[in-house]
């Protein structure tokens, strides 16, 4: 029997969980890590988890490359073959799924995944340790946030938040020589980024003319819109991000390797048996990981 774990009203149950391969090339993953995003994300499926490092232990046939490999998967499990995909939008594929969200997550002993939306680890890309699990989704956002935004060397950027995305997108910006600097609004357009569900009201009254403002998804639907009309006399720019292309691993693997992205320093991790306390306990701006296998 494989084991997943549900998380309702603050508890943490255990349940029987057993993913089957569906697809040619989906990918069979015992999970070492799995990194939770906010419990509101997370409780909209039966196993939540958004992220997880792990091994592959069985494959279809468009996977068999993998086999045995350490991987990373991110919640994004696109079709690949529509408009959007061949466009880069994974995470808004009308016809994929996202861990966590639709389709069984991370929090597991095992889970399923696309072949082509994994990061094999090892080589030129370890990284050792649980918090490789961070890299799927929190150092992900982070970085598909920095990119949509555009942000070009010694651009003025502000970023708003208090949890990991914000740590993970300052350190970021720092490596890429763009590092957070002044107070939003003034002449010259800047970037502003609204992470970790906080931030969307200030960055919409401080964007100076022609900035650009880039939002995480997450901060979910009931996120306050108060100024975006004097913001759009302004000719703000607004990109809503909700999640990371695949492709992005590769480069944030390379980040964390040459010591500019910190993952273990932007996490908290807990076994799996202290999951429930972990939950109960007062946010401190770092990701949860949680350790299974």
């Amino acid at each position: 029997m494989s084991r997943a774990w549900r998380i309702a009203g603050g508890t943490v149950a255990e349940l029987e969980h057993e993913p089957a391969l569906a697809g040619e090339d989906d990918v069979l993953i015992a999970v070492e890590a799995a990194s939770l995003g906010p419990v509101e994300l997370a409780a909209r499926a039966a196993v939540p988890g958004l992220a997880a490092v792990g091994r592959v232990i069985a494959t279809g046939p468009g996977g068999r490359h993998l086999e045995g490999a350490r991987v990373v998967v991110g919640p994004a499990q696109a079709c690949g073959d529509c408009d959007l995909c061949r466009r880069g939008a994974a995470p808004v594929c009308p016809a994929g799924r996202t861990l966590g969200v639709d389709a069984a997550g991370t929090l597991a002993e095992q889970v399923v995944a696309r072949a082509c939306w994994v990061l094999p680890l090892g080589a030129e890309l370890d990284l050792p340790g649980p918090t490789a699990a961070v890299l799927g989704h929190e150092a992900a956002l982070a970085y598909a946030l920095y990119a949509r935004a555009g942000v070009g060397p010694r651009d003025p950027t502000v970023v708003l938040g208090d949890g990991p995305v914000a740590r993970l997108l300052t350190q970021i910006l720092i490596a890429k020589n763009a590092g957070p600097g002044g107070e939003a609004g003034g002449d010259r357009p800047r970037k502003i980024f609204a992470v970790d569900g906080v931030g969307v009201a200030e960055a919409l009254a401080g964007a100076g003319p022609r900035a650009t403002i880039a939002v995480a998804a997450t901060t979910g639907a009931d996120a306050p819109v108060a100024g975006l009309d004097a913001a759009l006399a302004r000719e703000v720019t607004v990109i809503g991000v909700a999640g990371a292309h695949p492709d992005l691993f590769p480069e944030l693997a390379a980040l964390v390797v040459r010591g500019e992205l910190d993952l273990a320093g932007a996490s908290r991790v807990v076994p799996i048996g202290e999951l429930a306390a972990a939950l109960a306990a007062p946010r401190d701006g770092r990701a949860l990981v949680v350790t299974i296998g």
